[in-house]
């Protein structure tokens, strides 16, 4: 199943969007409708289930301000294991920080395989966050896409992180960030 809510839509818009499909019920707020009410939906999206988890191969969230707020629900649900067989979480231009990508570096058991983090105005500042997630996600963690962010110097402790450790990482894009 791929999910996909972007287009330059505010959280709000797209909760408006989901209630007036699924039916308001209680003004029902869109992260809590993904995880709290997606599974008894299962059969119009045919997506498969374990006991209350859904699978999801990829989310995508990005062109949506979420903002460190939204990106720390996203984590704890991803760390609740609320689906299984998720690889890809695309949090791209969702204007998330240096606080929201501490609050994911710390859901270490997971099984994602490729993150975008790009367009999101990153600054020096996230890159010690961005090592700890890559040192924590290192089990699973093969590509990271950092491109088009304002981490300039900061690459250098998300480069010491990758010497330090036998990673399967394969990708880091860390193109357009004013390095050097």
């Amino acid at each position: 199943m791929l999910l996909l809510v972007s287009k330059h839509r505010s959280k709000s818009h797209i909760a408006q969007d989901l209630e007036a499909f699924f039916g308001a019920e209680n003004s029902v707020k869109f992260t809590e409708w993904l995880w709290e009410e997606l599974a008894p939906y299962d059969k119009t999206l045919k997506s498969s289930k374990k006991g209350n988890r859904v699978e999801v191969h990829t989310l995508d969230f990005s062109d949506n301000n979420f903002a460190d707020a939204g990106i720390v629900e996203i984590a704890e649900k991803v760390s609740e294991k609320k689906f299984f067989g998720l690889k890809v979480l695309n949090l791209s231009k969702t204007n998330v920080q240096a606080y929201g990508i501490s609050k994911l570096a710390h859901h270490k058991d997971n099984e994602i395989e490729t993150l975008y983090l790009n367009n999101n105005n990153l600054c020096e500042d996230a890159a010690p966050e961005i090592a700890l997630l890559i040192k924590g996600w290192r089990k699973s963690l093969r590509k990271l896409y950092l491109q088009n962010n304002k981490i300039e110097q900061g690459c250098k402790s998300i480069g010491d992180e990758i010497r330090v450790a036998d990673d399967e990482l394969t990708v880091l894009d860390l193109s357009n960030n004013n390095i050097g």
